[in-house]
């Protein structure tokens, strides 16, 4: 889908998602999104679903707001939009089945206010992502735009898990350590007879039992978190079905690396996959074309399985020979909004009245509370900053 969603106010009490964004039959290709990771990304064109000068207002009291979902190709723009206690996301190529994830997004000229519910200002599992230009304040400190490919730690039916041997992976042909477990597993950590290791010289790598000793209806792989001496630390399942790997005394496992997994974020292009279940085409490769983040304050991309700083993402890099898209978009006919949302102004001198009456509860209590000052503080700093006062 492509075109402008714009000049709209979203309210909700709730986490669900507020767009949801599909790229599916891109180019006539089918319903997967096949058709948009085939096709060049093309960053600063027309070719996006456009969504500006929007505010979202999140009121749920638990929970950040969760703007975005995309899923089979899809990609959008966000900018120029007040955003309030929520952030961006997408799926990738994984809890969809055959579908594909996210293709690309930007995200720029936004501005985020929050009341220190969390650090989140987006998030990613396969989209290639610009994020820049952005204004965070009432985020708790450095916030953050997660990154990570979430096969790299389950088995996602029908791509299979990114354990270091998937042809839909790039992966190193090196098997760098062979061994067996000392002790049935703890938890997600393994103990490991006659090693001697570096300190976390296989964080960033993949963990493959080779055995079942016990018949363990468990993963068989999981991407190395860190190591001691003789101990590795793996990821668990995510929360999904199938149990996190699991050792017995006497398994076997090797070591091995994945380079890049498909459509991960910072991986683009390939040729065109058909069928159900897909059907990978000779001589199947992408490219990567990694993530940019600048001029975000103290926001930075994070790293989660699979990603690696300097080959899938650059944190305080302009991407070479972007320039971002016509604004505002031709398709908006409304003068766009330079005021501060009323909704947001309302939000924050609420949470404001709530804390300083908390504040007066604790004072004729003859108590204080230091933290409860400080995020007064700072709310007042917010209604400066979105010129409500």
């Amino acid at each position: 889908m492509i075109g402008v969603i714009d000049h709209n106010s979203f309210v909700k009490t709730h986490r669900r998602y507020t767009i949801y964004v599909y790229g599916s039959r891109w180019n006539g290709q089918g319903i997967y999104g096949d058709g948009s990771w085939a096709a060049p990304t093309g960053f600063g064109s027309s070719q996006f679903l456009f969504i500006e000068n929007n505010t979202f207002t999140n009121n749920d009291p638990v929970y950040f707001g969760l703007i975005t979902d995309a899923l089979a190709g899809a990609r959008f723009v966000l900018r120029y939009n007040a955003i309030y206690n929520g952030y961006p996301t997408d799926h990738g190529t994984e809890s969809g089945g055959r579908i594909r994830g996210s293709r690309a997004m930007e995200v720029y000229n936004n501005t985020y206010t929050g009341t220190n519910m969390a650090n989140f200002a987006g998030g990613s599992r396969s989209s290639r992502v610009l994020f820049h230009h952005n204004t965070i304040s009432g985020y708790w400190d450095h916030p953050i735009f997660t990154l990570g490919n979430w096969r790299n730690f389950y088995p996602f039916t029908p791509w299979g898990g990114a354990d270091g041997t998937n042809a839909w992976d790039v992966n190193e042909p090196t098997v760098f350590f062979t061994g067996t477990a000392t002790s049935n597993s703890s938890g997600t950590s393994v103990t490991v007879s006659g090693a001697n290791w570096a300190q976390n010289q296989w964080a960033g790598y993949t963990i493959r039992r080779t055995s079942n000793n016990c018949n363990s209806n468990t993963i068989t792989f999981a991407w190395i978190n860190s190591n001691t001496s003789n101990t590795i630390s793996y990821t668990d399942n995510g929360g999904y079905f199938t149990p996190s790997l699991a050792f017995c005394a006497g398994d076997t496992f090797e070591i091995r690396k994945v380079d890049h997994a498909i459509d991960q974020p910072g991986r683009a292009g390939g040729s065109l996959i058909t069928g159900d279940p897909p059907i990978r085409p000779a001589g199947w490769s992408q490219a990567t074309e990694p993530c940019y983040s600048w001029n975000n304050g103290q926001a930075r991309f994070s790293a989660g399985p699979g990603v690696r700083a300097d080959v899938h993402y650059f944190d305080n890099t302009p991407m070479p020979g972007y320039a971002p898209y016509v604004y505002p978009h031709p398709l908006v006919t409304a003068q766009p909004n330079a005021a501060p949302s009323a909704t947001v102004c309302s939000q924050l001198q609420q949470r404001l009245d709530q804390l300083k009456l908390r504040r007066q509860q604790l004072k004729r209590r003859h108590r204080r509370n230091r933290k409860l000052n400080q995020r007064i503080r700072r709310l007042r700093q917010q209604l400066q900053v979105q010129h409500c006062v």
